[in-house]
C-alpha cells in the first residue's frame, strides 16, 4: 500500500511538472533573483568584472577591441577605479570580499564618480582576446546611461541590468524550445553561479545563455518534421553570433549534425546548411582573432603555436596533464560550477551542493529520453471520467491541447516510429480559428500513400483530459489540410 501511494504521489508530481510552463516559472524567479543581485552584490565583486566593465564602456566610445598593445582608453574619471583594480588584481590576484580599508578606497560613489584628471587614462585589458559581441548588452545599458547624463556608477548598474535581461531572454527561449529535459535546463539556468554571472557585467552571462539557447535550438530543430527557411536562417544567425562570444565555444556548431537531410530538403541542401554553419562560425572566429591580435600575445605562456605543437608532438603527455588537472581539481570545478561567489572565494553550505546534484540527477531521470512530441501523443488520453483511450491507427483520435486549446495538427508517423496516426484528428478550440469556445474542430489529413481522406460528419466527442498536450509542442503537418468540420461535443 505504501509503495502504491508513493507511486501515486510521484506520478502526480511528475504530471504537475509536465503541465507547468517552466519557462515562465524560470522567468519569474530569474528576474526577481537577478535584479536583487544586481544591486546587492557590490561592484567589481564578480571575477574579472572590472576588465569587462572597462571593455563595455570603451565599446560605447567606439573601441571595438583593444589596440595592438592590448590597451584601451578610458576617461580620466576612471583613474581611481583603474588604479585600485589593477593594483589588487596584479598583487593579490583577486579582489577581497570588502574594499573597506584598502588604500585609495573611500566608497563606491567616490571610486566611480570622483573627479579625475582631464586627460584620458589607458589600461591593459586582460580580456583583449574577446570580441565585441559579448559586450553589446552591457554597452546598451552604458549608452543609455550616458545618453541621459548618468554618472559612471549608475551606468555600471545599467550595464548589469542590460546583461541580465539579454541573458534571461535567451534562457527563457532555450527552456521554451527544448523538446525534452526542460527541468534540467531550468536547473542549470538557476544555479547560483549562473545567476551570479547573469547579474554582472561579465560576458560570461551571454556565453552561458547563448550556449544553452543554441543547444536547445538544435534539439528543437532536430525534432521538427521539416525546417523552413526562416528556421534555417535562425540557426545560422544563432551559430554566428552566440558561439563567438568567447573563444572555445565554436565547437558547439557540430550540433547542426543533429539535423537530418530530409528536414532541409535533401542531401545537397543539408551539406550546404552544414557547410554554411561551419564557415560562418569559423569565419567570424578568424575575424575576431585578427581584430584582437596584439603584439604581446605570442610570448604569453609559450604562445598558441607552441602549445599546439606540444599537443601534436606529445599527445600522451598532453592527456596526462589533462588527467592530472581533472583528478586534482574536479572538486573545485564542481563547487565553482554550482556556486562559488565573489572572486570564487565564498563557498556555499555543503548541503546545497548535495541538493543541487540530487536535483540534477532527478531532472536527468525525468528528461523523457528524447521521445518528444510523438511519444507523448502515443500515451493514452485520460479523461475526467477515468476512461483511457488508446489509439490503434484504425480510427479517429482526439487530442485536446493545454487548457482546452491546441496550436497545430498532428503529423503523420515519423520515419522509424511505430506510432500510427489516423487520417482524422479532432482538437478542442484550435488556435487561429474562430470556432465557438465549446466547439471541436476536426482536420482530415491525407494518408502517407496519398489516399483521399474521409469527409463526413464523424460525431466525435471532444472531452477535456487530465493529461493535455502542451501548446508549445505543436508540430506542423507535412501533408496539406483537406477538410475541416466543426462538431459540437455531445458530452
Amino acid at each position: 500500500m505504501k509503495t502504491r501511494a508513493l507511486r501515486r504521489i510521484v506520478t502526480r508530481v511528475r504530471l504537475r511538472v509536465e503541465r507547468a510552463r517552466l519557462e515562465y516559472v524560470f522567468l519569474l524567479i530569474a528576474l526577481a533573483w537577478g535584479v536583487a543581485q544586481v544591486f546587492l552584490v557590490p561592484p567589481l565583486q564578480v571575477p574579472d568584472e572590472g576588465d569587462h566593465w572597462f571593455r563595455a564602456w570603451a565599446l560605447t566610445d567606439g573601441q571595438l577591441t583593444a589596440d595592438r598593445q592590448g590597451m584601451i582608453t578610458l576617461p580620466g574619471v576612471f583613474t581611481r577605479s583603474v588604479d585600485l583594480y589593477t593594483r589588487l588584481v596584479g598583487t593579490v590576484g583577486a579582489l577581497p570580499i570588502s574594499l573597506e580599508g584598502q588604500p585609495g578606497f573611500s566608497g563606491y560613489g567616490d571610486l566611480f564618480n570622483g573627479p579625475g584628471p582631464s586627460d584620458n587614462t589607458r589600461v591593459v585589458s586582460r580580456v583583449a582576446s574577446y570580441g565585441p559581441l559579448g559586450y553589446l548588452p552591457q554597452a546598451a545599458g552604458v549608452g543609455l546611461g550616458r545618453l541621459v547624463g548618468a554618472p559612471p556608477l549608475v551606468c555600471f548598474y545599467l550595464a548589469r541590468l542590460g546583461n541580465l535581461f539579454a541573458s534571461v531572454v535567451l534562457l527563457f527561449f532555450a527552456i521554451r524550445l527544448a523538446p525534452f529535459g526542460k527541468q534540467l535546463f531550468v536547473l542549470l539556468a538557476l544555479l547560483p553561479t549562473t545567476m551570479f554571472e547573469l547579474a554582472s557585467v561579465s560576458c560570461d552571462a551571454l556565453t552561458i545563455s547563448g550556449a544553452m539557447f543554441f543547444t536547445s535550438l538544435l534539439l528543437w530543430a532536430s525534432a521538427r518534421v521539416t525546417l523552413r527557411r526562416i528556421e534555417v536562417a535562425l540557426v545560422l544567425l544563432a551559430a554566428a553570433l552566440l558561439l563567438n562570444v568567447k573563444p572555445g565555444y565554436e565547437a558547439l556548431v557540430l550540433l547542426v549534425l543533429l539535423v537530418r537531410p530530409r528536414q532541409v530538403g535533401g542531401s545537397r541542401r543539408y551539406l550546404a546548411f552544414a557547410a554554411a554553419s561551419t564557415l560562418l562560425v569559423v569565419g567570424i572566429f578568424l575575424a575576431i582573432f585578427w581584430l584582437t591580435a596584439i603584439d604581446a600575445r605570442a610570448p604569453a605562456v609559450g604562445g598558441a603555436h607552441a602549445q599546439l605543437l606540444f599537443i601534436l608532438q606529445q599527445p600522451m603527455d598532453f592527456l596526462g596533464i589533462v588527467w592530472a588537472n581533472v583528478s586534482s581539481q574536479w572538486t573545485n570545478w564542481t563547487t565553482e560550477g554550482i556556486g562559488a561567489l565573489g572572486w570564487l572565494t565564498v563557498t556555499l553550505p555543503p548541503v546545497l551542493y548535495v541538493v543541487v546534484l540530487e536535483a540534477g540527477a532527478v531532472a536527468f531521470m525525468f528528461m523523457g529520453g528524447g521521445r518528444g512530441y510523438a511519444a507523448r501523443a502515443a500515451r493514452p488520453a485520460r479523461y475526467g471520467s477515468g476512461r483511457g483511450v488508446h489509439h490503434d491507427g484504425r480510427g479517429p483520435v482526439c487530442l485536446p491541447g493545454a487548457n482546452g486549446q491546441s496550436t497545430g495538427v498532428l503529423p503523420r508517423p515519423l520515419p522509424g516510429s511505430n506510432l500510427a496516426i489516423a487520417p482524422v484528428v479532432c482538437l478542442r478550440n484550435p488556435v487561429r480559428t474562430k470556432t465557438p469556445s465549446n466547439a471541436c474542430t476536426c482536420w482530415s489529413l491525407a494518408d502517407s500513400d496519398g489516399a483521399e481522406p474521409a469527409d463526413a460528419d464523424l460525431g466525435l466527442p471532444c472531452l477535456t483530459p487530465r493529461w493535455m498536450v502542451p501548446r508549445h509542442r505543436s508540430l506542423h503537418a507535412d501533408t496539406p489540410v483537406r477538410a475541416r468540420v466543426n462538431l459540437h461535443p455531445s458530452a
